[in-house]
């Protein structure tokens, strides 16, 4: 996972407090995935947890700009 350059820090707790309910509500929908990794019979929510952040795209000032 990139590193939010330390400038940027306030900007993206910004973004986050600016709609908290809908970033509380993506936080739950990933730690409801069952994922505990050293268990084979996991194995498909391990993947899903892994995958999870693709299909919730992110704002250009939420990733820190090109290249974060």
């Amino acid at each position: 996972m990139p590193r939010i350059p330390e400038d940027q820090i306030d900007a993206v707790l910004a973004l986050v407090d600016a709609d908290i309910d809908k970033s509380l509500q993506r936080l739950f929908d990933l730690i409801r995935i069952p994922s505990i990794s050293t268990d084979p019979g996991y194995r498909d929510q391990c993947k899903a947890a892994a995958a999870w952040p693709d299909p919730h795209p992110r704002s250009e000032e939420a990733r820190g700009g090109e290249g974060v």
